[in-house]
Formats: C-alpha cells, sequence, structure tokens
C-alpha cells in the first residue's frame, strides 16, 4: 500500500534582536537603528526595560519608522504599558501584550510595529527635560523582531485589530503602519469631550486605549465613550460609562485589576481627588473604520442628578494600525 504525504510549505521569518547592558542615558539616547533590507520587510515584536531611578516611569520612547523625522510613536514608559501612575503593584501582565514584572522596570510589551527601511528608538530619562548636570542613569533594554525575507516566504497575513500588518509588504502595496496618539496632562471641563483620536481619510483599526484622569469626585467616570464616523452624524456609544468601557462597573468598586483584555492599574477613591489609569485592548473585539473616525471620551454626563467637576491631570493614548 501507497502512502502519499503531502507537506505544506512552511514560512518562516528570521529573528533579529538587539540588548543594552548596564547602558547609561542622561539625554535622549540612541538605543538602536536597525535597517531592513528582507523584501517583504521587518516587524519589532518586543520590547523590555529595566533601571532605576526617580522618574522612571516618566522615561520617554521615542519610535522612528522608516526615516521618519517626527517619531510616530512617542510617550511615557509606564503610559505606553498602560499605567497613568507610579504604583508599586504587580507582578502583572496584560496577558502576553504587555505587563510589570519589578519596579519600577521589567516593563515589556510584544506589540508589533512594522517597518520597511529602518527602525530607529531613543530614550530620554525624565529628569535630563529639568536638570541637564542630571548624572547618567544605568538601563537594560531588549529589542526583537521578525525579518520576512524572500527565502523565508511566502508569509501568510497577519491581522491585527482588523488590519492587514504582516508581512509588512502586502500584495497590494500597502504597508500597516502603528502610530500613537495622545492627549498629555490637560484639562477637561465638565461633560466636555477629550478626543482621543480623529483621522481622516484612512483606513485602520483601534488596538489600544488607555485613558488616565482625575477629579474632584467620583462621577466624572459616568462619562460615555463615543465614536463617530462618516457613514453617520449619530455618534456609536461604546460604553455606559468610563469603568464599564474598561469592563469593570459601579465606578471600579473591586479596585485595581489586569486581565488580558481591559485592566484598572491605578485607583484611588478615599482622597480629595480621585484618579484612575486603565488601558482597553481591541485586538478581538475591534474598532474599524475604512474613511473617518473620532473617538471621543466625555468628562461625566448631564441628566444623572450628580454634581460633576473638571477632568484634571487628562491623559490619553490611543494606539491604532493605520494602512499607509
Amino acid at each position: 500500500m501507497n502512502f502519499i504525504i503531502t507537506i505544506a510549505a512552511l514560512s518562516v521569518a528570521d529573528t533579529w534582536s538587539e540588548s543594552g547592558k548596564a547602558f547609561y542615558l542622561r539625554n535622549e539616547t540612541e538605543l538602536i537603528n536597525t535597517q531592513c533590507a528582507a523584501e517583504y520587510g521587518c516587524s519589532l515584536n518586543h520590547m523590555w526595560f529595566g533601571g532605576k531611578w526617580e522618574g522612571f516611569n516618566y522615561t520617554r520612547l521615542r519610535v522612528f519608522v522608516d526615516n521618519e523625522t517626527v517619531p510616530g510613536i512617542d510617550g511615557r514608559f509606564y503610559m505606553i504599558h498602560g499605567m497613568g501612575y507610579g504604583d508599586d503593584n504587580g507582578p502583572w501582565s496584560a496577558g502576553n501584550i504587555f505587563g510589570k514584572l519589578g519596579y519600577p522596570s521589567g516593563i515589556f510589551n510584544t506589540f508589533t510595529i512594522p517597518f520597511t527601511t529602518s527602525i530607529r528608538i531613543t530614550a530620554e530619562p525624565y529628569m535630563s527635560l529639568t536638570n541637564t548636570t542630571t548624572p547618567p542613569e544605568r538601563f537594560w533594554f531588549i529589542f526583537r523582531g521578525k525579518e520576512f525575507t524572500a527565502e523565508g516566504g511566502p508569509y501568510p497575513t497577519t491581522t491585527i485589530s482588523g488590519i492587514p500588518v504582516l508581512p509588512p509588504r502586502q500584495p497590494d502595496g500597502k504597508v500597516a503602519k502603528l502610530i500613537l496618539i495622545k492627549n498629555e496632562n490637560i484639562t477637561t471641563e465638565v461633560y466636555a469631550n477629550t478626543t482621543l483620536f480623529s483621522l481622516k481619510n484612512t483606513t485602520g483599526g483601534v488596538y489600544l486605549i488607555t485613558i488616565s484622569a482625575e477629579s474632584r469626585t467620583l462621577s466624572y467616570l459616568e462619562g460615555q465613550v463615543r465614536g463617530i464616523g462618516t457613514k453617520s452624524l449619530k455618534p456609536t456609544i461604546f460604553s455606559s460609562g468610563t469603568e464599564d468601557y474598561f469592563l469593570s462597573t459601579r465606578y471600579f468598586n473591586k479596585g485595581v485589576y489586569q486581565t488580558p483584555i481591559s485592566g484598572l492599574t491605578h485607583f484611588s477613591r478615599n482622597t480629595t481627588t480621585k484618579s484612575f489609569s486603565a488601558y482597553r485592548l481591541h485586538d478581538v473585539d475591534q474598532i474599524t473604520f475604512s474613511n473617518s473616525y473620532q473617538l471621543d471620551w466625555r468628562c461625566g454626563e448631564p441628566h444623572f442628578g450628580v454634581t460633576c467637576y473638571p477632568c484634571t491631570s487628562v491623559f490619553t493614548y490611543s494606539w491604532l494600525y493605520v494602512l499607509v
């Protein structure tokens, strides 16, 4: 008896990796400047950071993709990883996407950042922003990714948040890009909207939303998340309240939590200022758009019979995959 065994062709992308041990940071310092020569492009798929100094959580990470002069990703270490405050909680992780396994560092993420020619990453310690004489700090880092060479293909398409992301060079010529749109340290008046992002003539998908804010009472958590697209002037209501959007309930009444889809990384309700920071992933529960889209978060809601005050120290980080 003859058996015919069919073996499907394997697609194997090559791995690249760079790391720094006891690297010294004073001002903005280049960590890597990696070139891509692979026919189908490259990607960054893993970051890890270690170090210990005052204001570590405020250290700025900047990612320049494909010869950008202005970084498409520019944010604070902790906010990048879903944390608006410097809490010493954990170890914890949002599944395999990001987390904090030490203090104040040991933070990691597995965000997929596609690029076709180069990726350059810098870090700037917070203290250097106000004091240029600050001694350099010791810093550790790991970056790892993939090279999609012709020899390893053909490659199946990997979709994230409803957008084809890998391999970076798609057959239709489109390339996906991970971008970060943010608000930092703003004040939002009572019942006013904070625009998380607003894009025009763009096809994209929301990957991750992080909001950090505070107010005098918890009533600001009545605020809903609304989306506005080109097909209708009527907003799409994504939540019945702020804590509901992050999949909790009753003003986060069970306190801090971290799950693979959402988490509350800081919560203070027993002080004069009521503050929170939380993250929400949309890689499975997708928010996609094919033209223009705007996502808003409101500071409280009218007609609920509660007194609301302005939202202060508002930080919002919106991560999106867009096609360029």
